[in-house]
């Protein structure tokens, strides 16, 4: 589990700067498209031959991630009783990235730190690094 919380902060972190990144290139036209759907968690820089044995594992034994949100813009739940917002795309990209199931869930805030505190959810997107959440919530 600590290798693939590495590969996947790895990714969040290269998504992210992508995406700060990209209205930083100025260009007549914007290609259509995403070149990021297309990519495997074996193209992420730096990581290694044991990280992708790991996950390797993970996408053998048919395991599947709750990554959980507070209700939010990103994370919310429609009339019919279905999750929407940015947090399902992000979901699947990293379903497809992994070939792993990262399933969405909502949480109130107490409940959301419970859960991550019991494992239940295994990531969220909905913390700010501070040094002691890194202690807690990134294992080495």
């Amino acid at each position: 589990m600590r290798i693939i919380n590495r590969v996947i902060l790895l990714a969040l972190v290269a998504v992210i700067s992508f995406y700060l990144l990209s209205g930083c290139i100025k260009s007549e036209a914007a290609p259509r498209g995403n070149s990021w759907g297309h990519i495997s968690f074996r193209d992420i820089p730096g990581v290694t031959e044991d990280e992708i044995k790991a996950i390797e594992t993970f996408q053998k034994q048919s395991a599947s991630f709750v990554y959980g949100m507070p209700y939010s813009t990103e994370a919310f739940m429609k009339e019919d009783g279905e999750i929407d917002g940015n947090v399902i795309l992000l979901c699947e990209w990293l379903s497809a990235l992994f070939g792993i199931q990262f399933e969405p869930a909502l949480y109130e805030w107490s409940d959301l730190i419970a859960k991550l505190n019991t494992s239940e959810v295994n990531f969220t997107g909905a913390m700010m690094v501070a040094e002691e959440r890194m202690e807690t919530y990134l294992r080495k």
